[in-house]
């Protein structure tokens, strides 16, 4: 029951900020002008150059991206990835069908400010429970799965193509605009998934370690070690699993955590450098350290 408590509270959170950036994306990126980047920025383009309803640009550009990932994704993340871009794509089609306009008085600066707050806190919400919304999202995790690319910097780059093409319907000030709502939700994004350094240091302290070990290592593809150690108080001897993972697994390891022992002692840390299997060089396979 937890558990199904649980899943149903993270796909309402999920379901949340779909609607939030959809709303930001319908309501003021569309009206302003304002591009954006990956598969949402496809589809402001093909609404403006054909009038083509953004919802449906968005999901007939996922389709084979959802292909792509039910090949080489884990299950869980392609369960989480079609919730995502079909909540997405929902609110999208929703907020085009409801023409609501937010009255901005034409000040561009304050729409891109805006909207880059409203599409960071919507995003942000979907990463912070675990959740994908499609596009790049899909392609930036393959990439880093079997090339070792960094998600962030194919995000950058499939961005800036997309800002790019953009200009068929934007000029050079609009694009400036743009570019600032895109630094804002990304700047938004971050701070709602997480802070300090891109590597966490993981320590769990917790009677399940066993299960909660191995389901690191099966569902995540992450190498565990094992400390073992004593209480300070009741000296009892204690098991202790260190992990070290990218900012953006954080929640989801957190999470993972608590469906084993809700009872678990978690402490994450800042990581100044990182380097071996899966951080400097490409992971191999799974294995526990």
């Amino acid at each position: 029951m937890k558990n199904i408590k649980n899943i149903i509270f993270k796909n309402l959170m999920i379901t949340i900020g779909c609607a939030i950036a959809a709303f930001a994306i319908i309501t003021i990126n569309l009206n302003e002008k304002l591009a954006d980047g990956g598969v949402t920025g496809m589809s402001l383009i093909f609404k403006h150059v054909f009038n083509i309803n953004p919802a449906l640009t968005i999901f007939v550009f996922n389709v084979p991206l959802v292909i792509l990932a039910v090949i080489n994704l884990k299950r869980g993340q392609v369960i989480r990835l079609i919730y995502g871009f079909l909540n997405l794509t929902f609110f999208v089609w929703l907020f085009g069908q409801l023409n609501i306009a937010l009255d901005l008085k034409g000040d561009i600066l304050i729409a891109a400010i805006l909207s880059g707050i409203l599409v960071g806190i919507g995003y942000g919400i979907v990463f912070r429970f675990d959740g994908l919304t499609g596009g790049t999202d899909i392609l930036s995790r393959i990439l880093n799965d079997k090339f070792n690319i960094p998600m962030g910097t194919f995000f950058f780059l499939s961005d800036a193509v997309v800002l790019v093409l953009s200009l068929v319907y934007l000029d050079i000030r609009l694009m400036i605009y743009s570019l600032i709502y895109v630094a804002v939700a990304s700047v938004v994004v971050n701070k709602i998934t997480a802070s300090g350094s891109h590597e966490k240091g993981i320590y769990i302290f917790s009677d399940e370690n066993d299960a909660i070990s191995e389901q690191l290592i099966a569902d995540l593809d992450l190498g565990v070690t094992h400390f073992h150690g004593h209480g300070g108080y009741y000296k009892t001897p204690k098991d202790i699993l260190y992990v070290v993972a990218s900012t953006y697994e954080v929640r989801t390891i957190v999470n993972l955590i608590q469906e084993h022992d809700k009872d678990a002692f978690v402490s994450v840390v800042d990581v100044q450098e990182t380097h071996g299997e899966g951080f400097t060089f490409k992971k191999t396979n799974k294995k526990e350290a």
